[in-house]
């Protein structure tokens, strides 16, 4: 504050002349504060409409250029915060999806291994059976032959007997 003078001459004009110079510096001085405290803050909903006058137009000029290019700044960093979210999202599913397929692939596989196994235990059985069956064939094989070496005796006997008899 200025000191308050009673006179009306140039001291006067030039004191009331500072006191409006300080008022306004000091309003210029609290907008810049407040405005750095709240974008400081990330409060960027608040629009800047103090105008300044003389030579502090520039600094008007810059702190809405600030604010603006951090508030625009700030909303592409949270569109792209919210695209990678979408994306992280997605990656999440398509990692269950492929945990999911794998799961199933390597339940196939462990029940083709199963059916495998299977068919290869039939084939043993087969096989054992097929070669018991050629047991038998043989067995058969052989008393056949003998039954055909007895044939050939009985055939012989009585031709044998035929031949004793006509004689």
């Amino acid at each position: 504050p200025t000191p308050a003078i009673h006179s009306h001459d140039e001291t006067a004009d030039l004191t009331k002349a500072l006191g409006t110079t300080i008022s306004h510096l000091g309003d210029v001085v609290q907008d810049v504060s407040h405005n750095s405290s709240t974008m400081a803050q990330g409060d960027f909903h608040e629009n800047i409409t103090h105008t300044y006058r003389g030579d502090f137009v520039t600094i008007e000029q810059s702190i809405k250029t600030i604010h603006s290019s951090l508030k625009d700044t700030l909303l592409r960093i949270n569109h792209s915060a919210g695209m990678v979210a979408a994306s992280a999202s997605q990656v999440a599913t398509n990692a269950q999806s492929l945990s999911q397929g794998t799961t199933t692939q390597a339940s196939a596989a462990h029940e083709m291994s199963i059916t495998i196994t299977d068919i290869s235990e039939n084939a043993k059985q087969t096989s054992a059976a097929a070669e018991k069956a050629g047991e038998y064939v043989n067995q058969a094989s052989s008393q056949l032959d003998a039954s055909v070496d007895c044939v050939k005796e009985l055939n012989i006997a009585m031709d044998k007997i035929s031949g004793s008899s006509k004689a």
